[in-house]
C-alpha cells in the first residue's frame, strides 16, 4: 500500500487540510514550461497549480522542505474524486523539459524574434505568462507567428511521459518521485 508524506509547520497532526481552488503559480519552474505542461495535461491527471505536493518517505518530505520547524506527516486522503500521479525525479524542476521547451521555442521562432520590435512580440510572450489555462495556451497557438510552431512544440513536451497515475492500494510507481494530488481535503497524521 503506497504511503505519501509532507513535511509541514509542527503541531498539525490530526488536521484536516482544505485544498485551495485557485490557479497557484510554480516556484520551482519556469512559467513557459508550466504552461506547456497544463497544455498538454490529460484530464485525468491532476493539474500541478491546483496541486497538493507529498513524497515517499518522511526523510524525502524533509528534503522536499516546507516549514523551517516543520515535521514529517503521513498524508492521509480521500479516494474519492482524487487524481494523483508520481513523477521519476524527486524534484520535477530538475526534469529535461525545464531548460529543453524554452530552447525549442526559441529555435522555432527563431534567434532574430529577440530583434523584433515589442509589439512583434508581445502575443508570444504571452507564453510566459503564469498559469495559463490550456484553452488560453491553445488561443495563442493560433496566432500566425505560433501556429506553425504548434506541433513540434507539442510533441517537444515529455513531462507527462514520465509521469505515472497512483494507485493507494498498489506501491509507488517510483521509489523517489515527487507525488502530486489533487483533493478538496486530505489530514496530517503523525509521520
Amino acid at each position: 500500500m503506497a504511503a505519501l508524506y509532507r513535511w509541514a509547520e509542527a503541531g498539525l497532526a490530526h488536521q484536516t487540510i482544505t485544498s485551495p481552488l485557485t490557479r497557484r503559480a510554480p516556484g520551482n519552474v519556469p512559467y513557459l514550461v508550466d504552461n506547456m505542461w497544463e497544455w498538454r495535461r490529460a484530464e485525468s491527471f491532476p493539474s500541478r497549480r491546483h496541486a497538493v505536493y507529498a513524497s515517499p518517505s518522511p526523510a524525502l518530505a524533509k528534503l522536499a522542505g516546507g516549514a523551517v520547524n516543520g515535521e514529517a506527516y503521513q498524508v492521509l486522503v480521500d479516494s474519492a474524486n482524487l487524481r494523483i500521479c508520481q513523477a521519476k525525479l524527486q524534484d520535477v524542476r530538475f526534469h529535461a523539459d525545464v531548460k529543453a521547451l524554452p530552447r525549442r521555442l526559441t529555435t522555432l521562432l527563431g534567434f532574430e524574434w529577440f530583434g523584433e520590435p515589442a509589439a512583434v512580440k508581445q502575443d508570444i510572450s504571452l507564453l510566459w505568462t503564469p498559469c495559463l489555462s490550456a484553452a488560453e495556451v491553445e488561443v495563442l497557438f493560433t496566432q500566425p507567428r505560433l501556429a506553425p510552431l504548434r506541433q513540434a512544440l507539442w510533441d517537444a513536451v515529455t513531462f507527462w511521459q514520465d509521469v505515472q497515475p497512483v494507485d493507494l492500494a498498489q506501491p509507488l510507481p517510483y521509489p523517489e518521485g515527487e507525488i502530486f494530488f489533487e483533493v478538496s481535503r486530505y489530514t496530517l497524521l503523525p509521520g
